[in-house]
């Protein structure tokens, strides 16, 4: 049995758009630091999406391996792997 979810999305024009899914979005959150990471994590958590979080590229790259996500919130420079040398491994 699929659970319907409900929320709003702001967009870039400021404008809310209602989005229904049938089944919690998994979304991966990147980024190095701590702080950053804990903060959008929390908020997706609260719109009731499934949070998984790494702390670097390589992380981010073990779990793509290990399983699919809907969406990734990438920050772009970090050590060692920035966001774009992540993007290329999942092409």
């Amino acid at each position: 049995m699929f659970h319907r979810k409900q929320c709003y999305v702001r967009t870039r024009a400021t404008n809310w758009i209602f989005l229904e899914t049938a089944m919690p979005k998994r979304i991966l959150v990147v980024d190095n630091e701590l702080h950053s990471r804990d903060l959008i994590a929390h908020f997706v958590r609260e719109a009731d999406f499934e949070v998984w979080e790494a702390a670097d590229g390589v992380s981010a790259i073990a779990m793509l391996d290990e399983r699919s996500f809907d969406l990734m919130i990438c920050d772009v420079v970090m050590p060692q792997l920035g966001a774009f040398e992540v993007v290329r491994h999942i092409k």
